[in-house]
């Protein structure tokens, strides 16, 4: 028998905040269909996104943050995209 304070890790996926019927799948498929799952599924990297300079001082090699602001979008029509 297991100990009650490991229930919540053998629960499905979707107990957790925020995992809904779509993300659901996703997890099922890279992880498995439990909690507990997630834990043996650890990063392959990290990427430091911290770094965040004005874009005339970042260089080209290095990863860094950029906020933008839209102001406007188009849509492209599929003739207008030359497909």
């Amino acid at each position: 028998m297991r100990p009650e304070s490991l229930f919540p890790l053998f629960k499905p996926v979707t107990s957790l905040p925020g995992v809904g019927p779509r993300i659901t799948k996703l997890v099922e498929k890279a992880a498995g269909p439990h909690v507990v799952d997630l834990c043996w599924h650890l990063p392959s990297a990290i990427i430091d996104r911290r770094y965040a300079p004005r874009v005339e001082i970042a260089g080209n090699e290095s990863i860094r943050t950029q906020n933008a602001k839209i102001t406007a979008a188009q849509t492209l029509t599929r003739a207008a995209a030359g497909s």
